[in-house]
């Protein structure tokens, strides 16, 4: 059952990742143009952690997208396969996962179903934005960080800290994960049955692990005197000139977005959503209140409290490149990718109680849920992809950009030209 579950999964995901691919979207957006450039800016050069080009990126997702230029040559496809392989690589993560967390394999099967299906997941796998290796990177983070709490060995502890580190280098909502995982290690730690010695270095090395991955953009910034001129542009805390009162408003109209992209009003931006469509569908809107007030009613009998917490806890530390950006950027379904996971969760949380009690309801939860997958897809290839036409607005191909050397012209000449 598991193998040929993940198999039909993985081929669903497939399929609709890999359906027209390179023509939907048709055009590019001017980002994965910039994208292209700033990649191809690494070549023949020493490393560098960090690049102002694009206002700013670090590279480990650019020198990966060097790679693939250098095997396969500059192409629009070749520009969103490292994409689309991360987001594959996603859902098998998810999938253990879920396995870590429920021990029905009906429910594994059903969670990582929705993930494989689910548009605000599968889109961005699509085109060659950052955002599925943020996934990929603090997912795997979260699969070993479980491992290492249920004790099954401390070089998980290791891992999930290297995996911290690869996220905070890659895209910019990842810089603030490590206040997820390193607080979990050591808490864990803390509370183990373990003498100090070995307390101190398990946390120790996962400290290291973490501040070794960070040393070359730590370096970079010192001796370029460079700053993350993304974050201190777009993170309201850090405006010193806002006063408290004004951050705490910022701060609750960036709450009531993060509910509202979920079950009123999505993302505006024709790249990340059709514009205000809510990010879950309704099948899944519901299943969500039902799991999460299932689990709240389950707090003093259910052993599954400290998966909720850590779950839970999860969920806010995604939401936090949301919430602590400028409310006129917001709902923002880029920055809060990987919240997907959590929200998962809690949408199977209930599922799995549901077919616990009642074993008969099993077909009917997952009919439920397949009609769900169908409508997302239904809705991403009927609609969304027409919103492309609007969105990606560079009219050319990535190969006609690099061999008529347009590919260097500035942003502007750019637009104006195609």
């Amino acid at each position: 059952m598991k193998k040929f579950g993940l198999l039909f999964i993985l081929i669903v995901s497939g399929i609709i990742i890999f359906f027209k691919f390179g023509q939907i979207p048709a055009n590019l957006a001017l980002d994965e143009v910039e994208f292209t450039k700033l990649a191809l800016s690494l070549s023949g050069k020493p490393y560098t952690a960090y690049s102002t080009y694009a206002t700013g990126h670090t590279t480990l997702y650019f020198y990966i997208l060097l790679l693939f230029f250098k095997i396969f040559g500059v192409s629009t496809i070749v520009l969103r396969l490292p994409s689309a392989i991360f987001g594959i690589i996603g859902v098998i993560i998810f999938w253990f996962i879920s396995e870590e967390i429920f021990n029905n394999k009906l429910v594994v099967f059903i969670s990582t179903l929705i993930l494989a299906t689910s548009r605000w997941y599968f889109s961005f796998s699509r085109f060659g934005f950052e955002a599925t290796l943020l996934f990929l990177l603090e997912s795997a983070s979260l699969l070993f960080l479980i491992k290492f709490i249920k004790k099954k060995g401390e070089r998980y502890a290791y891992l999930s800290s290297f995996l911290t580190g690869l996220a905070f280098n890659s895209y910019a909502a990842g810089r603030i994960f490590f206040v997820f995982t390193l607080p979990v290690i050591a808490l864990v730690v803390i509370q183990a049955k373990k003498n100090i010695k070995e307390k101190i270095k398990i946390l120790s090395i996962s400290l290291i692990i973490f501040i070794i991955t960070l040393i070359p953009l730590a370096h970079n910034f010192i001796t370029q005197s460079t700053t993350d001129t993304r974050a201190t542009q777009e993170i309201f805390v850090l405006n010193k000139k806002l006063k408290t009162s004004k951050k705490l408003v910022f701060l609750t109209q960036n709450i009531w977005n993060s509910v509202s992209m979920l079950f009123y009003k999505g993302d505006v931006n024709g790249r990340h959503n059709y514009p205000y469509k809510p990010a879950i569908n309704i099948i899944l809107q519901i299943l969500l209140l039902f799991g999460l007030s299932v689990s709240i009613l389950d707090i003093k009998k259910d052993n599954q409290n400290k998966t909720k917490m850590l779950l839970f806890y999860f969920w806010i530390i995604t939401l936090s490149p949301m919430l602590l950006t400028y409310p006129w950027e917001n709902p923002n379904m880029l920055r809060s990718y990987p919240t997907l996971i959590p929200i998962i969760y809690f949408i199977v949380y209930g599922v799995n109680k549901v077919i616990k009690k009642r074993r008969s309801l099993s077909k009917y939860v997952l009919v439920l849920i397949l009609i769900s997958s169908l409508y997302e897809v239904r809705t991403y290839f009927k609609y969304q992809t027409k919103v492309y036409e609007h969105s990606f607005t560079i009219n050319t191909t990535l190969k006609h950009l690099w061999k008529s050397k347009d590919i260097y012209l500035d942003h502007k000449e750019i637009i104006k030209k195609y």
